[in-house]
């Protein structure tokens, strides 16, 4: 099925995935900058804040497309 400027779902899929998560990725890198302690001061706990956020939003995206997966179970007889 076509949507916009003659793409289909699946490429306008490829397209906004991998530019997301090319983003998202590049993201996570930076927060990782901040563990040089020359530049930051910060405690244990702060990072397990941090670490665990990032781990909720990948657990819920993970949700969401499982769920998605899961409700498009057709069985048939």
């Amino acid at each position: 099925m076509l949507i916009k400027n003659g793409e289909t779902k699946s490429d306008a899929f490829k397209r906004l995935a991998e530019a997301r998560t090319g983003k998202a990725i590049e993201s996570v890198l930076r927060i990782g900058n901040l563990a040089n302690k020359r530049n930051y001061e910060y405690r244990d706990e702060d990072i397990k804040k941090i670490i665990t956020a990032l781990k909720q939003a990948v657990n819920n995206v993970e949700g969401q497309f499982k769920q998605n997966m899961e409700s498009g179970i057709n069985f048939r007889l």
